[in-house]
């Protein structure tokens, strides 16, 4: 065995999921995506069949459970008696089964709730998605899987026909990638115009998180979405796979494979979202577009909805990024003076008066003196320096920084109040009305992302 298929085999003799079976000797598929299942309406299954126009033959891992925290244990069912329709062509056994959709599309399904009881709620989606990669990198190991990638998506989605196709049209061999996506509502009744309205703001305050990390000049400035992302099976079993949360699973495993084969974000065609408030996870876009129509029902103003949905969205302080831009740039400038001669105040000439102080303050907090201490130690040039600075200063850290930024006073804004503060990272008007439909079809021709739904699709940005 090779050095590199140890990494693969040392993970699934230490870090597996157990109860992991073996392939079937006589299957073979070009490609797998996990999909977690909860409480999903049977629909989903209708939507699985376009998966197979872009490979030849594909296995879909479906991983049915329920967290302990829901106690209908009657709510996968309807799931379950849909399932049983599909012809069955392998009982593997451990509530596993490959059932067949169509030709060249087979459905391996999971059943985590029956063969181990509901999940621990605080596990929930992190480790469906643990158990069903798990079991991809088993059979992917084994020959029964020919790609090395790992795909992981939701029962929401949509695919594009080339999903499969994008990652071998790049020069991307290794690390992760992410898709590009869209939000939208299936019916376009008036309460889901309000839930789309909700949810194309959040996706915008993502972008605009993104926007901010690449303003500021930070290597981790890429979306973080458990459905629409893939990683090589080699960075999968060296970070140790999905870690078991409940939500953020996806940000976390990015955050760690970003330090290896590095973060690759691809263009073309997006996959669709469902707009649709969710209660599955405790943080993230059901939750997020759950919370602003709370504030929406509730809210006295007698401006009409989508007006109101601006007044309440929030977004970080472009400020936060102000000063994350100022740090990464102390960062490089240290890069070759001795640790000795590293002090953070020296920010201050670089900032506003009033984010000299915060800063400063955020940085005490993290250990900043110390890390960068830490990355002279380690490196013999600068360029070494500066990979150990981005393995400290990662994505999750970033955050943090972003966070005590806000927390220091400056609060989050609504989209119309940002309009008028700098840096503008989404190009707003401050004259002019906010037109989020506008701005984030803007926004994905920049990226590359195509989309059929976008708003003035032969506008020029």
């Amino acid at each position: 065995m090779t050095p590199v298929n140890n990494i693969i085999s040392k993970y699934l003799a230490g870090y597996a999921e157990e109860a992991i079976p073996p392939p079937p000797r006589d299957q073979r598929w070009d490609v797998c995506v996990v999909i977690p299942v909860y409480a999903e309406p049977v629909a989903f299954l209708k939507r699985l069949r376009s998966l197979r126009q872009s490979a030849s033959s594909v296995l879909v891992i479906a991983v049915i459970n329920r967290p302990d925290s829901d106690p209908d244990t009657a709510v996968n069912q309807p799931l379950r008696s849909a399932l049983n329709e599909l012809q069955l062509k392998a009982s593997l056994g451990c509530g596993c089964e490959i059932r067949s959709m169509t030709t060249g599309l087979d459905l391996l399904v999971i059943d985590s709730e029956t063969r181990s009881g509901p999940s621990p709620c605080k596990q929930g989606v992190g480790l469906a998605r643990k158990v069903g990669c798990d079991i991809a990198l088993r059979w992917h190991a084994d020959g029964s899987i020919v790609s090395p990638w790992l795909y992981s998506s939701d029962a929401d989605a949509q695919w594009p026909d080339d999903y499969f196709l994008k990652i071998s049209n790049t020069a991307v061999t290794r690390g992760a990638v992410t898709f590009p996506f869209i939000h939208a509502a299936v019916e376009t009744t008036h309460k889901n115009r309000n839930k789309e309205a909700a949810c194309l703001l959040y996706e915008l305050r993502l972008h605009h998180y993104v926007l901010g990390l690449a303003h500021a000049g930070s290597p981790y400035s890429f979306h973080t979405l458990g459905s629409c992302l893939a990683v090589h099976a080699l960075d999968y079993a060296a970070v140790r796979g999905f870690p078991r949360r409940a939500a953020g699973e996806d940000f976390y495993l990015l955050n760690k494979v970003a330090k290896l084969g590095g973060v690759h974000a691809l263009d073309g065609q997006a996959i669709v979202l469902s707009a649709r408030v969710s209660t599955r996870v405790p943080f993230g876009t059901g939750p997020a577009v759950a919370a602003l129509l709370t504030k929406l029902e509730a809210t006295t103003a007698h401006a009409s909805a989508s007006s109101a949905l601006l007044a309440l969205s929030n977004f970080y302080h472009p400020a936060c990024f102000e000063a994350l831009k100022a740090l990464l740039a102390e960062c490089i400038e240290l890069a070759n003076e001795t640790a000795a001669n590293v002090n953070p105040t020296r920010l201050a000439a670089a900032l506003p008066a009033n984010l000299a102080e915060p800063t400063i303050a955020a940085l005490a907090e993290m250990g900043f003196e110390d890390a960068i201490a830490h990355c002279h130690r380690q490196s013999a040039d600068s360029t070494a320096y500066l990979q150990h600075l981005y393995q400290w200063l990662d994505g999750f850290r970033t955050l943090k920084f972003v966070h005590a930024i806000r927390a220091a006073g400056f609060a989050d804004v609504s989209l119309n109040k940002l309009a008028g503060l700098q840096p503008n990272l989404l190009s707003l008007r401050p004259d002019q009305p906010v037109d989020v439909e506008r701005t984030l079809s803007d926004i994905r021709r920049q990226l590359g992302w195509q989309s059929t739904r976008d708003k003035g699709a032969t506008h020029q940005a």
